[in-house]
């Protein structure tokens, strides 16, 4: 049951730190590039 749960809360900060590290990623060249462009 514990095992599981620790598992479970990996599997989804692995995947949220993911999500927020491309989307970071993107959202920072997409501003550099509207930054400069402007």
């Amino acid at each position: 049951m514990k095992t599981v749960k620790v598992l479970a809360i990996a599997m989804i900060a692995l995947f949220s730190y993911q999500a927020v590290s491309a989307s970071g990623l993107n959202h920072h060249h997409h501003r550099r590039h509207w930054h400069h462009r402007r």
